[in-house]
């Protein structure tokens, strides 16, 4: 993997629970992440239990969590643009090694561009944010109409990161309706599928 480096850097496994049905994924273990070898155990997994996972009717222990790069890049979270081919590589081999969904996932939230890129291949975030998107390997190259997904699909929910947050907070509103969507996707109330013209 182009992140792994000089493997003095460690790498944070997903946390998969059985029975969760929603996976929230980020984009790399941060200091704190890499220190306990959890993800979402410092400030952003913090704002996210106290903020969003209410909204979304769940708590910690009923949501699996992982990132798109399970490493840190040159110990900071700087990354290189979610574009950059090196940045594709190590999304792909991550997906390929270590994302491992239970067979009861429903949901897979993805937080941001390289959450995003990792899940369906689309790099932006902002232009999907708030939608329902078919994961990466169901093979739709272009999405012509609104898609709603068949109930033996699993989509990803694009919203904002967490972390983006402490740095554009105009951004709460619009993240806070994305979290609500999780609790009515799981009671079957969202999305309604579109019926054709009469």
């Amino acid at each position: 993997c182009p992140f792994w480096q000089d493997g003095t850097g460690g790498v944070v496994p997903d946390r998969m629970l059985a029975g969760a049905p929603v996976i929230v994924m980020g984009q790399n273990p941060g200091e704190e992440e890499e220190a306990a070898g959890e993800p979402f155990v410092g400030r952003t997994g913090q704002r996210m239990e106290q903020d969003f996972f209410v909204r979304a009717g769940l708590d910690r222990s009923q949501v699996s969590l992982g990132n798109a790069l399970r490493c840190r890049w040159h110990g900071s979270n700087n990354l290189p643009p979610v574009t950059d081919r090196l940045v594709r590589e190590g999304l792909a081999h991550c997906r390929k090694r270590w994302f491992v969904p239970s067979d009861r996932t429903k949901l897979i939230v993805a937080t941001g561009d390289y959450a995003l890129a990792t899940t369906t291949g689309h790099t932006s975030a902002s232009e999907w944010r708030g939608w329902l998107v078919p994961q990466i390997d169901t093979h739709r190259k272009h999405l012509s109409t609104v898609w709603t997904p068949d109930p033996s699909e699993v989509p990803v929910l694009a919203t904002v990161h967490i972390a983006r947050l402490f740095r554009a907070p105009a951004l709460k509103p619009a993240a806070v309706r994305d979290w609500q969507k999780i609790r009515w996707f799981l009671n079957g109330t969202w999305p309604q599928r579109l019926l054709p013209p009469l």
